[in-house]
This record gives C-alpha cells, sequence and structure tokens, in this order.
C-alpha cells in the first residue's frame, strides 16, 4: 500500500482547525481562481486554470486522506460525481476510495479482539494483518476461515461514530459561512450524516448483504458478498472475497468494444432492476465498490449505504420512460407536488422547472418510443453536459429530498462509469423489462 504517513493529532480542537482549514481552501482557491481571472488574458485562462485546479485537489485530497472519518467520505462521494467537478479534482479524490493511512496493526488486532473476543489469528486458519483497502471508516483484510473459505474481514476504526458526530458539527461550523453553504445545505448535510451513521453499524450492513444477494439472484452476472455472522458484529463484517478488477485495472487491458458494451448494458440494467425490483438501492456508487470480471461479470461490494426507493419515486422515474417526447405541463405539476409538496408560489415554480428539466435530460439517455435513436453512446460528451446542467439546477434549487437525492447520485455514479467504459447501450430495450 506503499508508505504511510504520520497521521496528525486527532484532538478536537486539532480536527476542528484542520476541517475549517479545508473549507477555507475550498472555498479560497475558487476565489483566488476568480481574482486570478481579472489579471490574466483570454489565452492564459485554461492553463492558470488546469494549474489551481491540480494543486487545489492535491491539496484537499490529501488533507482528507488523513482527516478520515465522515470528510473522507465526502470526497468518496464527490469522487463519483464526474458531471459536477473537474477531471483534475476526479484524478485526485479517485485515490480516497481505497487508500487511506491504515491503522496500525496491533490496534487492529485489538478492535477485533473487543469485537469477538479472541484475535483474528485464533478464530481463523489465515488472516493477512496488512489490509488491502483502507477507507474512511474502516479497513479491509483477507482471511481464511478454518473451513477453507476465502474471505474480508472489514475492522472498524475505534470510536468511528463519536468521530462522526464530532465532525458533522465540525462541518457545519465550517460551512455556515463562505461559498460552501449554497452547496452543503442543513438538510443535506442531516442527510448525509444519518446516512454516514448508518454505515458505521456492520450488523445493519450484513443484513444489507443478505437483502441483496437474494434480490439480485435473478441477475446471475451480478455477485454479492456473503457475511458470515459468526465472525461479525456491529465493528466488524466478515464476508466472501470476491474476484475482480477495480475499473481502472480492467481497462488497462484494453478490452474490445463488444465487452464494454455489454458491461455497460448489465450496469444500466443493474440499477433500474435494484430501483423496480428491489424497491431499494446500492447508493454508494464509486467505482471502488465495483469489481468486473474479463467477460463483464460484475462483483458488488460495500452496502453499508442502502436507501429504500419511495413508490412516488420510482413511478416518477417509469413516467419520464412512457411519456414520449412530451411531457404535459398539468402531469409535470402533479410529479413536483409529489415530490416537494411545494407551499410557495417560488417553490412550485422552482420544483416544476427541475421535473421539466430532468425529463428533457432522461430523453437523452432513454430514447423516447418511435426514436429514430435505439442506442445511447455514453461516451458522448454532450451527455454529460446536460447531466452538469441538471445537477447545477438540482443543488442550487435547494429543493432537497433525500429520496430524489440519492437516486440521482446513483444515476450519476452510473453515467461516470459508462463514460469511462464508452459504452453503447440499448437503455430503451432495458427499461422496457420494467416498465
Amino acid at each position: 500500500m506503499g508508505m504511510v504517513e504520520r497521521e496528525p493529532p486527532r484532538g478536537t480542537v486539532n480536527r476542528g482547525l484542520r476541517i475549517g482549514k479545508l473549507a477555507a481552501t475550498l472555498t479560497g482557491s475558487y476565489l483566488g481562481y476568480q481574482f486570478q481571472n481579472i489579471l490574466q488574458g483570454e489565452d492564459e485562462d485554461g492553463q492558470r486554470k488546469l494549474a489551481y485546479q491540480k494543486k487545489a485537489s492535491r491539496q484537499i485530497r490529501r488533507e482528507l486522506q488523513q482527516l478520515k472519518g465522515p470528510v473522507m467520505k465526502l470526497g468518496q462521494m464527490l469522487s463519483a460525481q464526474g458531471a459536477l467537478i473537474p477531471q483534475e479534482a476526479l484524478n485526485e479524490l479517485s485515490v480516497l476510495q481505497m487508500h487511506a493511512p491504515p491503522m496500525h496493526a496491533t490496534l487492529a488486532r485489538t478492535q477485533f479482539r473487543t469485537a469477538l473476543g479472541e484475535s483474528p489469528e485464533e478464530m481463523f486458519r489465515e488472516f493477512s494483518a496488512t489490509p488491502f483497502a483502507a477507507a474512511s471508516l474502516g479497513q479491509v483484510h483477507r482471511a481464511v476461515t478454518k473451513k477453507g473459505e476465502e474471505v474480508s474481514v472489514k475492522i472498524q476504526y475505534p470510536a468511528i461514530k463519536t468521530a462522526v458526530k464530532n465532525d458533522f458539527k465540525l462541518l457545519r461550523a465550517a460551512t455556515a459561512a463562505g461559498r460552501l453553504k449554497d452547496y452543503l445545505t442543513k438538510a443535506m448535510l442531516d442527510e448525509i450524516e444519518s446516512i454516514i451513521l448508518s454505515e458505521t453499524d456492520y450488523t445493519r450492513e450484513a443484513s444489507n448483504l443478505a437483502r441483496f444477494r437474494k434480490g439480485l439472484k435473478s441477475l446471475r452476472y451480478v455477485a454479492v458478498p456473503k457475511p458470515f455472522p459468526k465472525y461479525s458484529t456491529d465493528r466488524i463484517l466478515t464476508m466472501t472475497l470476491l474476484e475482480g478488477e477495480h475499473l481502472d485495472d480492467w481497462l488497462a487491458h484494453d478490452p474490445p468494444q463488444k465487452i464494454r458494451n455489454l458491461l455497460g448494458t448489465r450496469l444500466f440494467e443493474l440499477l433500474y432492476f435494484q430501483i423496480h425490483r428491489i424497491n431499494a438501492l446500492h447508493a454508494d456508487p464509486h467505482p471502488g465498490n465495483y469489481l468486473f470480471s474479463r467477460e463483464g461479470d460484475i462483483g458488488l461490494v460495500d452496502f453499508g449505504c442502502v436507501k429504500e426507493v419511495a413508490p412516488e419515486v420510482s413511478n416518477l422515474l417509469k413516467s419520464f420512460a412512457i411519456s414520449g417526447e412530451t411531457l404535459e405541463k398539468k402531469k409535470a405539476k402533479r410529479i413536483a407536488e409529489l415530490l416537494w409538496h411545494s407551499e410557495t408560489p417560488q417553490m412550485q415554480s422552482d420544483g416544476l422547472f427541475i421535473v421539466e428539466t430532468a425529463f428533457e435530460f432522461s430523453k437523452l439517455v432513454i430514447p423516447p418510443r418511435g426514436s429514430h435513436v435505439s442506442k445511447v453512446d455514453f461516451g458522448d460528451s454532450s451527455i454529460f453536459r446536460e447531466l452538469s446542467r441538471l445537477s447545477r439546477i438540482v443543488i442550487e434549487s435547494k429543493l432537497t429530498r433525500p429520496q430524489l437525492l440519492f437516486v440521482f447520485r446513483a444515476e450519476i455514479g452510473l453515467y461516470n462509469l459508462l463514460n469511462r467504459l464508452g459504452a453503447v447501450v440499448d437503455t430503451r430495450a432495458v427499461i422496457e423489462r420494467f416498465l
């Protein structure tokens, strides 16, 4: 995993100062760039902007890695949002998906023994003291059970629930003033805190694994780890070790377009199968949570973040798919009312505009029935431009609803994966199976 930097002191005061500094960095980098726009010519704009993005992104990524916890989790969330942030920032933030400074082996062993009463070396035939992945809330080790089953063992960092609660107090204070408050509103922070706290309960994640193993059983190209209750608690999660490669490694083999299209079709089907058949969503769509085989099979991991999909959200997506070329104004208003229960004329207007804009975007990714377009090329940059525009409209409207927030986030993550694959997908054929 490379050289590990010594982690700075993690006292609340020290951590608060660092989170405040991070917020200032995010704001300051933007303002610094805007100030330079006044002083530089148009010809220099591209190079200067790129240099600023690279420098700020590297600085932010390093700080998030050291802080770990919920602020690193926010960075992981952003790493899946290819339509929202520059590629230079994505390149840096993608490192957060699997790489954080790990716990010392002695501390990890102590965490395990405290939770299960025995050391991992006593419970397993084999146990690797070096984690193969270390992320925001815990780290993962390879092991072999006494029966010879290869498993992965996720060990939670010490006192992480308390750290999450403290960090969100600090985040609220750090974002209360300045430009960040427009993007990390109180409602959004409340929802994200709730989700991250639920992710610290590994018993809940084990239940999610069992639910999705059963629910996705008919999709034979999808593998979900099997939990091992005997070796698990609310802070330790043992599950089968899945084979496969992360996206960058998979793409390094230069797979043929046929396999890229097959994998893209399966990823698209996987999302809508969850929404319309399971009525729940694996809502952490960053590439680190997918493993791919050379043949296009998919391993899905990390089920800490699962969201129920309300009927009105599922019906909204269905209505977009069957509405044809236009969406009646009366129907669009009704959808907005059901989603936001808008009370003021401004909220009603904003909600209606979001529904209409989302409908126009949906026609790009799911061509209407009878359209001359039968397949969608997700390598087309115009899709991402429109997705970026829609994302900013949703964020700036502040009409935040948790159901929509996480479905929208999952869709952005999907389109980001499809874009990187350069996949061409017959999305209409896929969606017809769920209507």
